[in-house]
């Protein structure tokens, strides 16, 4: 996959995450940040997330889905998403 569709792909990724967060929090202002969840992909494409585990496998399964479905066809499990997840400080 090409650079520029990387960039798209990733800018369209973090729009939803960033729409998704506005509506996950109150205001769109970020709750307690302890505990925080984080990943990095080997394309370049990281977030870090203050709502828990299960969002932060949506946003691992969302990338996936979106950015890399012609390695992945039918997604990743739940367990693989979690084995990405990192805890931040």
């Amino acid at each position: 996959m090409s650079r520029d569709r990387y960039s798209s792909s990733f800018r369209l990724i973090m729009q939803e995450v960033r729409v998704y967060t506005a509506h996950a929090t109150p205001n769109g202002s970020d709750m307690n940040m302890a505990g925080k969840l984080g990943a990095e992909c080997p394309c370049g494409f990281s977030f870090v997330t203050p709502h828990g585990q299960d969002d932060a496998v949506a946003v691992v399964q969302l990338h996936v889905d979106r950015v890399h479905k012609a390695d992945y066809p039918q997604g990743i499990s739940r367990a693989d998403a979690i084995a990405e997840l990192k805890e931040v400080k």
